[in-house]
């Protein structure tokens, strides 16, 4: 084929790609966890669309062979196909565009009373070796705003966030005591988005 048809068709399949707000969502919900079998209704509550959109969504980028359709004992499972000739690039791409900034994760967060300190690290920070993605620092950890917090940036990045909240004695201990989860967390690359925790290296 000449390379004016094949620039044709990956114009063509880019384009069905980003064709709409939600397909982005899913898409970048299915590169950023690659090797992950997902369900229609994991998508959703994450993308913020019910779960027949979610499926048809699915189905229709099975169909242009970004994603790979797997059958299970629950249905029908979803993966995003690494060996696509485009995979690589719109992951990097998605990663580089819709991972939010700190403006946007500490503003999720402002509203809400006692919150001293939130690091952004793991899928928010481009770091695959940490175990979080948001730590969060309160000094009233059983406020219910904190989890509408974390949804708030689930939405902005359309993935899955893995979040610990501790209170902020608790963090000063656990920090004291060298815990496995919080050196995990601040050896590795992150960002501080609300206060300033001494000693990380950031």
């Amino acid at each position: 084929m000449e390379d004016g048809g094949y620039n044709a068709i990956m114009f063509a399949t880019i384009a069905k790609i980003f064709s709409s707000p939600l397909r982005t969502k899913i898409v970048k919900f299915l590169s950023a966890q690659p090797g992950a079998l997902v369900a229609a209704a994991d998508v959703a509550p994450i993308v913020g669309a019910s779960r027949p959109k979610v499926l048809s969504e699915l189905r229709s980028l099975a169909r242009m062979d970004m994603v790979l359709a797997r059958s299970s004992r629950t249905g029908t499972a979803y993966e995003w196909n690494t060996e696509h000739v485009l995979a690589p690039e719109i992951s990097t791409f998605l990663e580089d565009a819709t991972t939010p900034t700190d403006d946007e994760i500490a503003d999720a967060f402002k509203k809400i009373i006692g919150v001293t300190h939130v690091v952004a690290a793991g899928l928010l920070a481009d770091e695959t070796r940490s175990p979080l993605d948001l730590l969060i620092v309160t000094r009233r950890p059983k406020d219910q705003g904190l989890k509408l917090a974390v949804k708030k940036v689930e939405a902005l990045s359309a993935v899955p966030i893995r979040y610990a909240i501790m209170e902020l004695k608790e963090y000063e201990d656990r920090k004291q005591a060298y815990d496995r989860l919080i050196r995990d967390t601040l050896d590795f690359k992150h960002r501080v988005v609300v206060g300033r925790i001494l000693g990380s290296k950031n």
